[in-house]
């Protein structure tokens, strides 16, 4: 392989001398280059007299260009140089290549950071939150109890919304979805269970409220075309990205979630569900799931955004009387709850006690047992069985 030449690589030495030059004249220019430049883009051989830069600006921005250029050529020669390691397992150079150019930007960001620099920034994001007057500060799930709770799905967060099966928590994450593309979010669904033709189904039934049933059978009255031509209208609105292919390994959904943020601006991630995804072979199950939940929480953090990952509970549920989720009850892994900063569950009672006098027929408790920001409490919604659509919980319905 080629050694790089560092003489050869792009860069201005004329432009270089005029912008320190301007700087020594006038040092004011310091301030206006600052959040642009840093040493590392200066590769000067000599110093000598040069004619002043009375475009600074100018000046700053192209040697940064030659910078980034630079960068290119290093990150470029590091990519080859372990693509070449035939010892090293394919995925992972695949990611390391993506994640050496993602991270390749037009201007240079700061490492680190101290809390003096960030007090300023930090009043002028309070005074925003005043201004709006709202208690959402993230992305709102589109239930005003549990926005109130969790002030919207903050940026940086991995949810959990867990439950056993037949529990509704496809249906509540694609409400969570549609309650966020409302709100002039975009939201993108990991499906590796259930095909988009289904994922679709779902939407105009609870857009429409009509039986998920109807969708399937085609037996439709005249009545029912208008209605279903009506949700259709309201959910042109709705933007929700899907991805539906089954067997995917975490590292395909960072690729992926990396992509449509960058190209599309996704700025909610779900992933239905942590039993489904694939990739890491390890004898404890426990271990593998860790290795999910571990990337998944350094995805949300990576792009500041949420990401919100169902998962299943362990039949250990089943085994006991009072069958409402507790946190031990998280299937094949304790690292979920060390990874989550938020972990939800699904319970409705009326799945295991199908009397038709239930006083709990038609209700659902979202169960908040983890939150490191909030409190833990319980919400409840109204579960529409036939359209498979929850609604906020009001106690005069029942």
């Amino acid at each position: 392989m080629n050694t790089i030449d560092i003489k050869a690589l792009p860069h201005d030495t004329e432009i270089e001398e005029s912008l320190l030059s301007a700087t020594l004249v006038d040092s004011s220019i310091l301030g206006e280059v600052a959040d642009i430049l840093s040493p590392r883009h200066l590769y000067l051989i000599r110093m000598s007299e040069a004619p002043l830069a009375v475009n600074a600006i100018y000046y700053a921005q192209k040697i940064n260009n030659l910078a980034v250029r630079r960068q290119l050529v290093y990150e470029s020669a590091r990519i080859q140089a372990v693509a070449f390691d035939t010892s090293k397992d394919i995925e992972d150079v695949v990611e390391n290549a993506q994640k050496r150019v993602l991270r390749i930007n037009t201007y240079s960001n700061p490492e680190y950071v101290f809390t003096n620099d960030l007090v300023v920034e930090t009043i002028d994001r309070y005074e925003e939150i005043h201004k709006e007057k709202t208690l959402v500060t993230g992305v709102p799930t589109g239930f005003g109890d549990l926005d109130r709770v969790l002030c919207g799905m903050q940026t940086s967060d991995l949810l959990i919304l867990a439950g056993r099966p037949s529990m509704g928590k496809t249906a509540l994450a694609l409400q969570f979805s549609k309650g966020a593309s409302d709100a002039g979010y975009k939201p993108f669904i990991f499906s590796l269970e259930q095909p988009q033709d289904q994922l679709m189904d779902r939407l105009f039934a609870a857009q429409t409220r009509m039986p998920t049933t109807v969708f399937r059978s085609g037996f439709w009255s005249n009545d029912d075309w208008k209605q279903i031509a009506e949700g259709a209208g309201e959910l042109t609105g709705v933007n929700i990205g899907i991805d539906d292919r089954g067997g995917q390994s975490y590292r395909d959904i960072c690729k992926t979630a990396r992509i449509v943020h960058k190209k599309h601006g996704v700025n909610l991630i779900i992933i239905d569900h942590l039993g489904l995804v694939t990739g890491a072979a390890h004898k404890s199950r426990n271990d593998e799931i860790g290795i999910y939940t571990r990337y998944f929480k350094a995805l949300a953090k990576e792009l500041r955004i949420p990401v919100v990952a169902l998962s299943q509970l362990s039949r250990k549920v089943e085994e006991r009387s009072n069958k409402r989720p507790q946190l031990s009850d998280l299937r094949d892994s304790g690292n979920v709850e060390q990874d989550a900063d938020v972990v939800m569950f699904i319970y409705r009672d009326e799945v295991y006690d199908t009397d038709e006098n239930n006083p709990n027929k038609g209700k659902a408790e979202l169960i908040i047992a983890k939150q490191r920001q909030g409190p833990v409490c319980t919400i409840y919604l109204s579960w529409l069985a036939k359209c498979t659509r929850f609604e906020q919980y009001h106690k005069e319905q029942y």
